[in-house]
């Protein structure tokens, strides 16, 4: 499996895997969200933003993650943490490593960027990606109604510890 970061020509298969993932969303309006991380590195206000794919051929994706650093989350003093916004593995091709592969991914990116922090939520609902993040090394910081908030440190003095996914 090759992980790599997304490109344009990618657009039809990160926007199949998308509509997956949010099918409560219009065809339009994650297409519109795609071109908006694409081109201008953001959706609503993100200081940046990265994606990874993770490809079986170059005409067919199996997943993907997208990550943000923000400078508005709650309750934290830094004003660069790192955010998993999406994550998502074709049903086919989980209990792989795929997902760990992408977001290790990402988190050097993170880690590039200077952030020490990388939060990600999820529903509680979701009792495996809840588990996911939990072998990752997240620690779970807060619960509030259905939702579920982890953190990973990524300092230099916690490199080894961050990237051991």
């Amino acid at each position: 499996m090759n992980i790599r970061e997304v490109e344009q020509k990618d657009f039809p298969e990160w926007h199949r895997l998308r509509c997956s993932l949010y099918p409560e969303c219009t065809k339009e309006q994650l297409h519109s969200e795609l071109e908006s991380i694409y081109f201008r590195r953001t959706v609503v206000g993100e200081l940046d933003y990265s994606v990874w794919v993770a490809e079986q051929s170059p005409e067919k994706l199996v997943g993907f993650v997208e990550m943000s650093i923000r400078n508005n989350v709650e309750e934290y003093e830094s004003d660069r943490v790192g955010y998993v916004e999406s994550l998502f593995v074709d049903e086919n091709f989980r209990r792989n490593g795929v997902a760990r592969d992408l977001v290790k991914n990402g988190l050097e990116w993170i880690f590039q960027n200077n952030c020490t922090e990388v939060i990600v939520d999820t529903d509680k609902s979701y009792v495996g990606a809840c588990a996911f993040y939990l072998n990752l090394g997240f620690v779970e910081i807060l619960q509030r109604e259905n939702e579920v908030f982890y953190k990973k440190n990524c300092g230099s003095e916690n490199e080894s510890r961050c990237f051991a996914v």
